[in-house]
């Protein structure tokens, strides 16, 4: 049985950090998305990373600071299945209180993958069916001046990641195959 009805839309926002801000690095702190009508899409691969980087210094791989997100399949990070409607992500940060670095990105991603070709019922091997939503907040860390994260402060609460369609379910060789698209519109807050 579906929790709903197709087609629908499944939308994250980034709640958290804000983009051109400047923070007091705190312990912990928070990564926040929303999600909005996940549970439409719990019974396919949906997914959301993110990772923070240090801008302050040569790249390297070593200036990821601090990383998550939810990979389905993945022993021990297995998340229940999210309320119909609306839901807060958070992700407490650990690392950021001892951050060296002074400017920072985020890069996230939300995706739904293993979607079907419409006309066979397979999963391709180019992934062309997948729908993935890519973006970047840049912000800053100063202990003296700089904000306390408050997610509840005023001003806009989110700002979206995007929108993924799922058209119709079809059957696939493991099982219901969602048929996506990535032009839909963003939801209502």
């Amino acid at each position: 049985m579906r929790a709903a009805e197709l087609p629908t839309t499944v939308q994250l926002d980034i709640v958290f950090p804000k983009n051109n801000t400047v923070y007091k690095p705190v312990y912990p702190f928070p990564v926040v998305f929303g999600l909005h009508n996940g549970s439409a899409a719990w019974s396919y691969v949906i997914k959301w990373n993110w990772e923070i980087v240090a801008l302050d210094g040569e790249p390297s791989a070593n200036n990821i600071i601090a990383s998550g997100g939810y990979f389905p399949g993945v022993p021990g990070i297995e998340k229940p299945a999210p309320p119909p409607k609306k839901c807060l992500i958070i992700d407490p940060v650990d690392e950021i209180v001892n951050a060296t670095a002074q400017k920072l990105f985020m890069r996230y991603s939300f995706a739904i993958t293993d979607a079907c070709n419409e006309t066979t019922g397979d999963i391709p091997i180019d992934r062309k069916p997948n729908v993935s939503l890519n973006q970047l907040v840049f912000f800053s860390l100063d202990p003296e001046n700089g904000l306390m994260p408050n997610i509840t402060a005023t001003g806009p609460c989110a700002t979206p990641v995007g929108a993924i369609g799922i058209q119709k379910e079809i059957p696939g060789f493991s099982g219901p195959c969602p048929i996506l698209a990535d032009d839909m519109r963003i939801i209502d807050r």
